[in-house]
């Protein structure tokens, strides 16, 4: 509903703000690909941010947030 627009954007915005500046970007990245070249090459982007991505410091953060049951502190590195 539109009264409610302004609370869902920023209630969306908390949300993303709270995950890898990184993956966020990359995401972002894959998602505009995908829409401007179709399906198959932001797939294929995709997998390749997703390998630069295993390689940085918030996926082991998050990795070891999850096991250790915490919520993950991101440094965006």
């Amino acid at each position: 509903p539109r009264d409610q627009l302004l609370h869902e954007t920023f209630a969306l915005a908390q949300s993303l703000s709270a995950k890898p500046l990184l993956a966020v970007v990359a995401a972002k990245k894959a998602i505009q690909t995908a829409k401007e070249h179709g399906l198959t090459t932001g797939l294929q982007l995709e997998r390749q941010l997703f390998y630069q991505l295993f390689a940085t410091a918030d996926k082991h953060e998050g990795m070891a947030a999850f096991m250790e049951k915490r919520p993950p502190s991101f440094t965006h590195h």
